[in-house]
This record gives structure tokens, sequence and C-alpha cells, in this order.
């Protein structure tokens, strides 16, 4: 996750590379199984917007109306469960927020 945050961060003509990948929906996968990945997985989000177009790509994947033609294909992936958007990002900063509060207040 973090080579492709590094190749989108280096531009836009880098960044719209993974706009309509499945490296998007293989990643988002893993993320779906190994929940520590949130922070990597929602930095390359973040660079993947580097204009207008690919940022709308990425609002199109948080709010759930985001396909691929590769994915409206796989059979596998239509059963799957979206494995992140708004409501699962307002969920993982409430959940470091408590974390890390809980850890402050130990100290």
């Amino acid at each position: 996750i973090l080579l492709c945050t590094e190749l989108s961060a280096l531009g836009p003509e880098y960044a719209r590379l993974f706009e309509n990948s499945r490296t998007l929906q293989e990643l988002a996968r893993y993320v779906q199984k190994d929940r520590s990945l949130v922070p990597c997985f929602l930095s390359w989000l973040g660079a993947l917007c580097q204009d207008g177009a690919s940022a709308h790509k990425v609002h199109e994947y948080l709010s759930g109306s985001y396909s691929t033609q590769d994915s409206q294909n796989d059979a596998n992936s239509s059963n799957d469960k979206q494995p992140m958007s708004y409501a699962s990002i307002l969920h993982s900063l409430r959940w470091y927020a408590q974390e890390l509060s809980q850890q402050h207040q130990r100290q």
C-alpha cells in the first residue's frame, strides 16, 4: 500500500493509473481482513486525489457507487461487501481517538 501511495503522490498522471484498477479492489479486500492497514489505505486514497477526476473516483468508491469494468465482470467481487466507506472511516477515526485517549490517560 505504501508503494501505491508513493507512486500516486508523484502526480495526477500516476494517480490516474490506479483509478480503475483491480489494485484498489484487492487492497481494499486486504484492509477488510486486516484493519491495521486502514491508516495506510486512507493515506493512499488521499494520495489518489491529485485532481478533480481522481478525487471524484475516490468519492465514488467511498460512497459505494464505485465500479470498474473488471469488477463488473468478476463474479467474486460482486458478492463482496464494500470494505471502506465514509462511515467506516469515521468509525475508524473514532476508534483511534478513543485508543489514543485511553493510552494518554494511562500515562
